[in-house]
């Protein structure tokens, strides 16, 4: 392989050669034997779990970090003394129900039992039974119905 014959099988110029220190191409194409693989019989792949549902909707737990979360509270009515929420709530911005002010009641016994989701002055309820957009019809919902999901935008730490 030494000298001016050291071209091994490379580039066009040894296809027209008959020998340059290796087998010859139209050989090497001759020579080659190509073996089959045995057949493989198909593995059928294994399904991937199912993704696992979703956790049902319920009452947040996770305090609001910032002004502007919104959060779930759930409250649910007795009778007399029991029935009555507790807060006072300015309606002239036609949406939600924006609180002026917490008394003793439901929403203060709320209050009590979650801190970290506490109903404060200037808090906006936005949201009760489903009702949004209205703050004269989330009133009727909050006078009519027995158990009240609310969902409400912290306004002021």
């Amino acid at each position: 392989m030494g000298g001016s014959n050291s071209r091994c099988c490379a580039g066009e110029e040894v296809a027209n050669e008959q020998e340059v220190g290796c087998k010859p191409v139209n050989s090497l194409v001759k020579e080659e034997v190509v073996q089959e693989s045995p057949a493989v019989a198909a593995i059928p792949a294994v399904p991937a779990a199912p993704p696992a549902p979703p956790a049902p909707a319920a009452p947040s737990t996770s305090s609001p970090t910032k002004v502007g979360d919104e959060f779930t509270v759930e409250i649910v009515k007795g009778v007399g003394e029991k029935a009555k929420l507790g807060i006072d709530v300015d309606l002239t911005d036609g949406i939600a129900l924006v609180v002026d002010q917490v008394n003793d009641g439901l929403i203060d016994d709320w209050n009590k039992d979650h801190p970290d989701l506490a109903i404060n002055k200037f808090d906006r309820i936005v949201e009760v039974n489903g009702k949004r957009g209205s703050a004269n019809d989330i009133t009727e919902v909050c006078k009519n119905d027995t158990t009240l999901v609310m969902k409400v935008l912290k306004m002021k730490k």
